[in-house]
């Protein structure tokens, strides 16, 4: 009987602790300087999935890209010319690589080549899932439009054409790459 009382409390303890330790994966707000999905925000948390780096870029706490803050930008890069916003897609994927250090709000030490288009795939897990961004809802990035953004990805039976997404409500579609879609570039991931 003795034994018995003692090994009871031990066992009351290893349990609250065990019980409190898994509680807690469920309750942790990540906060500036905590790590969620292998990436660590260490500017400004927007919601529990945005980051605002600070440096015009925005982290995507659930797949760690790094996306241009201004989802609208119209500077000139990579000689491509962008005044109103829309590049057809040969343009958006010269110009979404032309983005650097200094340009689109960018104080990050980018350098020409890292920036891209993102995939079909980025772009819907930006425009979708928790805290997902809209036109309507942006989130912590500027000039999210609600047209069609360029993807990276062409189809499959069509490599003439190329996904884009609709960031008002998300919509998806495959056009043709001479028209002219927003370019909303990326870097990270694959």
């Amino acid at each position: 009987m003795r034994k018995l009382k003692l090994i009871l409390p031990a066992v009351v303890i290893i349990l609250a602790i065990f019980a409190t330790a898994i509680s807690a994966d469920f309750y942790v707000i990540p906060i500036k300087g905590e790590s969620q999905g292998g990436c660590t925000c260490t500017g400004e948390l927007n919601g529990t999935r945005w980051c605002d780096n600070g440096d015009g870029t925005v982290t995507d706490l659930t797949t760690c890209l790094v996306w241009l803050k201004n989802a609208n930008c119209t500077e000139t890069l990579a000689e491509i010319i962008k005044t109103d916003g829309w590049l057809d897609w040969d343009d958006a994927t010269i110009w979404s690589s032309g983005a650097i250090n200094g340009t689109c709000g960018l104080s990050d030490g980018s350098t020409g080549g890292e920036w891209r288009l993102p995939t079909k795939s980025e772009l819907i897990a930006l425009s979708s899932g928790s805290e997902a961004v809209s036109s309507f809802s942006p989130r912590a990035f500027m000039g999210v439009q609600s047209h069609n953004y360029w993807t990276s990805t062409s189809l499959a039976n069509k490599t003439d054409r190329a996904w884009i997404v609709e960031m008002q409500f998300g919509n998806i579609a495959g056009i043709a790459k001479f028209l002219r879609s927003y370019v909303w570039p990326v870097r990270g991931g694959y």
